[in-house]
């Protein structure tokens, strides 16, 4: 775990309740724990008190989220979730330090969430896959860059950018790789990207991304990035 992961899981944890330190229990019962991470998470007590602040975080969060933006995070922490279970599978040998630098990683990100966000497009933006920067650019245009991967085995990675105009209230940008379409638009408190390909190729897939990559989804406004 890298220092500033540890600095944000301090900070998660430093928010809980005494009694949640020094029981150590996750959020969840273990008796009814089913998957391989859950039971992970209940055999360890830095797993469970990670996995609390991981849940502390994100129901505080939701509740200060619009109604759009709030069913977008459920579906991120749905995602989440999984990709958690996935954890332990693909953590190599250190398949604790992997699913515990994933729900640090995920705490981190939840707390950072900024709700009264940006009132355009651009700004810095993030989901559990990609991180989105979008920039005011050259001639009124805005450029923009998307890095998105598999968040525990990066089994595929996305490297996307380009620069567009706006266009009402949405954003079109070509990408330098292969001149497919990002299209941009606020949602609510969240931006979402869908991506489109060239014209006349019904069966076009990324070139900037990996199998089965996409950066497509809903992403959530964070504090602009210091890069």
């Amino acid at each position: 775990m890298n220092r500033h992961a540890r600095y944000a899981l301090a900070a998660a944890l430093a928010l809980l309740p005494g009694s949640a330190l020094a029981a150590a229990r996750p959020s969840f019962d273990c008796a009814k724990a089913s998957s391989d991470a859950e039971k992970a998470i209940c055999a360890d007590s830095g797993l469970a008190r990670t996995d609390v602040a991981v849940m502390q975080a994100y129901r505080q969060l939701r509740q200060k989220l619009d109604a759009p933006a709030a069913a977008a995070l459920a579906q991120d922490q749905k995602w989440f979730l999984s990709a958690r279970d996935d954890a332990l599978a693909f953590g190599g040998d250190s398949p604790t330090k992997t699913l515990l630098d994933l729900m640090t990683a995920r705490a981190a990100f939840l707390n950072q969430v900024r709700v009264a966000g940006p009132t355009g497009l651009v700004g810095h933006w993030g989901n559990l896959i990609g991180d989105l920067t979008v920039k005011n650019g050259r001639n009124g245009a805005l450029d923009v860059a998307v890095d998105a991967a598999d968040p525990v085995s990066a089994r595929w990675v996305c490297n996307a950018s380009g620069t567009g105009k706006v266009e009402g209230d949405v954003l079109k940008v070509e990408v330098s790789d292969d001149g497919s379409t990002l299209t941009l638009a606020r949602t609510g408190e969240t931006l979402k990207i869908e991506a489109s390909g060239p014209p006349n190729t019904p069966d076009w897939t990324p070139d900037y991304c990996g199998h089965n990559g996409s950066v497509e989804g809903v992403y959530f406004p964070l504090p602009v990035s210091k890069k």
